[in-house]
């Protein structure tokens, strides 16, 4: 009994100091992080994308809104933001009379949130465009259509944000950026919904133009994706999700110290009452969540956006939040470029193994510079103490053209 209770404490013990390093930056090794060529200056500047995730909590301070808007000030006139999901935490925004509780300011609350996020884009006059996410959705919850709906109604009301795909659709909503990028937006929260609220009379394609979508399926929305992405053409595919395709944080299996040791802090964050390994066991092996890559939904929807992909005539990269961390990935054999920025508001754990290029938990954004050349730099942000610091930079490539 003796020898079982002292292995348990030194796994525990191993385990706490891996979730702890999980925190910690790393870069693959044989990796330059250093490319200051990948900011393109002025004269070589087609188009800038700005990717900053998971934004939605109210904090006076704003550090990754205040890095943002630096980014966003180099040259506004050829800069687009997309914000990545879960715009407004915990459940979205209240839709016009609906029903809520008297005892609280949710409405009110989740109003201000998103007005500090207008203000900032408003002041940088940058195009932004806003991706649902499952929070924006009423964490997943009955009233989402509604409180989506929302939020669209209210960045309707700015010069420069709007929510895509429409509210309540799934899109592909279809962007032409600059010279060189095709834009795609999906909101897979509606992918994930199935007998939940959402809309099901939903077009897809370029706003301007756009097509009925033929059916209320998945299976719609993914023929649609692949018509956007065949009609690419020479332009680099950039695909912006809410639930990203490839992660080592929560969503992908990859647990904090915290959930190990203390999982009843889920249920109120005062409760540490040690229960080592509850938490993870319930989440990877009994309650599967379709927000979690081990979800069956989640799983068929990330192999159909693959497969789409997989048929661009150059190396797609997809974009995503939902995980509170900045990761990058790459896979050699798709040429599919994976990145995820989730740390706009918040940060957590997260893991590495082969395919990880880059990875931190810490508060952060992405840019992409795309170059008059056509080549597409990145480089990752990290915000901490009122400063920003650049802290890992490369080039796209894009090994189905020949590389860079």
């Amino acid at each position: 009994m003796r020898n079982r209770l002292c292995a348990l404490l030194l796994a525990s013990a191993l385990t706490v100091l891996g979730a702890c390093a999980d925190r910690a930056l790393y870069v693959r090794p044989g990796e330059v992080p250093s490319c200051p060529e990948c900011l393109a200056t002025s004269s070589r500047l087609d188009q800038r994308l700005i990717l900053i995730g998971d934004t939605g909590e109210l904090d006076d301070a704003q550090p990754a809104l205040a890095a943002f808007a630096s980014e966003a000030g180099r040259d506004p006139g050829r800069t687009i933001a997309v914000f990545l999901g879960d715009n407004i935490y915990p459940r979205g925004l209240p839709a016009p009379g609906e029903v809520a509780d008297p005892d609280t300011d949710e409405a009110e609350q989740a109003l201000r949130i998103l007005q500090q996020q207008v203000e900032v884009i408003e002041r940088a006059g940058v195009r932004s465009v806003f991706v649902p996410g499952n929070h924006d959705w009423d964490r997943s919850g009955v009233r989402g259509l509604g409180r989506i709906q929302a939020q669209a109604d209210v960045l309707a009301s700015s010069k420069n944000a709007v929510m895509y795909p429409p509210a309540g659709c799934p899109g592909p909503t279809v962007l032409d950026v600059g010279d060189y990028v095709r834009l795609i937006v999906l909101d897979t929260e509606w992918l994930l919904r199935d007998e939940l609220p959402k809309e099901t009379s939903c077009t897809w394609g370029d706003p301007a133009a756009s097509d009925p979508l033929a059916g209320e399926t998945n299976a719609a929305v993914y023929a649609a994706l692949n018509e956007a992405i065949a009609g690419a053409g020479t332009r680099r595919v950039l695909l912006t999700t809410h639930h990203p395709l490839k992660t080592l944080g929560s969503h992908g299996g990859r647990y904090s110290a915290k959930d190990y040791l203390f999982p009843l802090t889920h249920v109120a964050s005062w409760l540490y009452l040690p229960v080592p390994f509850l938490y993870p066991a319930l989440r990877t092996w009994i309650v599967r969540s379709d927000q979690d890559l081990g979800g069956g939904r989640n799983q068929q929807m990330v192999a159909s956006i693959e497969a789409a992909l997989r048929t661009a005539d150059s190396s797609p990269i997809v974009a995503s939040g939902h995980e509170h961390s900045l990761q990058v990935f790459d896979d050699p054999a798709d040429s599919i470029w994976y990145l995820v920025s989730g740390s706009g508001a918040k940060t957590e754990a997260t893991g590495h193994r082969g395919g990880t290029v880059f990875k931190r938990a810490a508060l952060g954004l992405m840019v992409l510079d795309v170059h008059t050349d056509g080549r597409i730099g990145l480089r990752v942000i990290e915000v901490g103490d009122g400063e920003s610091e650049t802290i890992f930079e490369r080039w796209l490539d894009d090994r189905r053209g020949g590389g860079e």
